[in-house]
Order: structure tokens, then sequence, then C-alpha cells
């Protein structure tokens, strides 16, 4: 095949020769290129549009991985928040002799909200679908303990206001305002033989001399001034409060109440001292409730 191209300027003639086979290949060729280049356009946006919603899909993930973080901690400082109140719920309890209900009763079992229905459609990975279920689950675990504690606190508001004369009568301030806490109620190793041995009550460390308080108002049940070598608590105080409530005061150095005598909250009974079974200066404090040991921590109110 000929082509004759005109050049008007110079009023020429050129002849150009094709032949059949670059009439057919070129057109071929020039349409692969495009194609080629179409294609790798084509795989290049669709991958840039990939890249660009997985790294939006990590950047979802971070964020909804960090709220629920955040919510976590949150939950573990409302837990420790009615962990608190119910402390001090099961004190007044104990003040006001009410049941109170076990810390293996709290366990109260809850289901899934309607919100969280088709979550897997939302958040596809397991451990974050996971974390956001059971934060999910603890809010709801705690607003039914927060209605428990709400229910026995107002049984515990009924029951004082009824009964003036077991408000005065109840051991609930520290024998010793300012003593510092040595040796808890439970097992410990004795001082003296170093052997596992259950301690009755709490020892709070004082100076000799330092004033005791009673702790409600009652009858002095016993008043020692003269012990033995083998009466381990030394000169002694048991105070009477009435409904089986005692306490007991041991290891003192003064005592300024005489048995018989009636007692006042607050009204100073005797002082700190080292005397009996002591390694040293501290009072020795027990309730007993129907002369059984208790834990005089769940009294104490102050």
């Amino acid at each position: 095949m000929k082509i004759i191209r005109y050049n008007p300027e110079e009023e020429t003639f050129r002849s150009y020769s094709l032949d059949r086979f670059k009439l057919i290949v070129f057109p071929i060729a020039t349409i692969g290129v495009l194609l080629v280049f179409a294609l790798g356009f084509s795989a290049f946006y669709f991958k840039y549009q990939e890249s660009n919603q997985v790294k939006n899909l990590k950047r979802q993930t971070q964020y909804l991985s960090g709220l629920v973080t955040h919510l976590q901690n949150k939950n573990l400082t409302i837990q420790q928040q009615i962990n608190q109140v119910r402390t001090q719920a099961a004190k007044l309890s104990e003040f006001v002799q009410l049941p109170f209900l076990e810390t293996d009763k709290w366990e109260i079992g809850s289901g899934g909200s309607e919100y969280t229905l088709g979550i897997e459609d939302y958040i596809p990975e397991n451990e974050l679908r996971g974390q956001l279920l059971k934060s999910e689950q603890d809010l709801d675990k705690f607003s039914k303990e927060i209605s428990w504690l709400y229910t026995g606190l107002k049984a515990v508001e009924r029951k004082l206001e009824a009964d003036k004369n077991l408000r005065v009568h109840f051991p609930s301030i520290r024998p010793v305002p300012k003593g510092i806490l040595t040796s808890g109620f439970g097992m410990r190793n004795d001082p003296f033989t170093g052997e596992k041995r259950h301690h009755n009550g709490l020892d709070f460390f004082a100076k000799i001399g330092t004033k005791i308080y009673a702790p409600a108002d009652g009858i002095i049940e016993l008043s020692r001034t003269k012990y033995s070598q083998n009466q381990s608590f030394g000169k002694l105080i048991v105070i009477n409060h009435g409904s089986g409530i005692k306490t007991r005061y041991g290891h003192l150095h003064k005592v300024f109440v005489k048995k018989g005598e009636r007692v006042k909250r607050h009204q100073i009974i005797g002082e700190v001292g080292n005397s009996g079974r002591s390694t040293g200066s501290h009072l020795h404090y027990e309730v007993l409730k129907h002369n059984k040991a208790r834990n005089p921590y769940y009294f104490l109110l102050d």
C-alpha cells in the first residue's frame, strides 16, 4: 500500500509505502500498549483504594481498641468503688445485726443486650469483640450489684431509725484513735513460738500511757489490775454492750474502771501498756459476739 503526502509550501509530493503486515501489526500493537497501560492504571488505582481502606480499617480498629481499654479501666474503677461500698455495707449490716449477702453470691449472671446483636458484622476481630462484650456484661453486673447494695442499705437505715438503743451499744469506734494497726484478725505466726495460730483480735501499736476509749455504751464485766505470769492478756478489761456483744482489751498499763460500772462511748477506760504475754507496747482488742471472736474491723465505722 502506498500513501502520497503533498507539501503545499514546497509544492512537492512524497510517497510512503506500507505493506499489509505493518497495517495489521501497528494498530494491534497500539491497542495492546493502550490496553496494558489501562490495566496497569486500573490495578494501581484499585490497589491504592484497597490500601486506603485497609489503613482506614486499621485506624478505626486502633481507635475502637483505645475506647475499649478506656472502658475497661473505667469498669475497674467502678468495681473498686463498689467493693468499698460493699465493705461499708457489710459493716453497717453487722452494726444493726442484719444478714449480708456473701461475696460469692454477688456473681450475678447477665446476658447480651440488644446493642450486641450482630456485633460480629461490625467488629470481626475476635479478641476486640470479646473485650467489648465483657465490658458490656460488667456494666450490667454493676447495675445489679448497686441495686442489691441500695436495698441492703435501706434496710440498715430502717433498722437504725427504729432502734436507738442499738446505735449507742454497738462498738463502732477505734479504742485507740491514733494507734497503728500492726496485726489483724486471722492466722499469723505466734511472736513467741513462730507457729501458726489464729489471732482473735486487732493489735494497735501505741506508746505506753496512750488513752483507751470505750467504743460504745456498756457495763464493765471484768476489770483485772493484778495478774499472774500465765495470764496472757495481763491487765484486762471486758465490756458487755448487750445483744450478745462484748469487747476485750488486753496488755493494759492502767485500768480506770471497775466491774459493774456503766460506761459511755468515748469514755476513757484505761491506758495502753505491755503487761502479760506481750512483746511490746500495744493494745490487743477483741470483739466477741455470743462469746465467739469476730473480726473487729467489720464493726469499726470511724
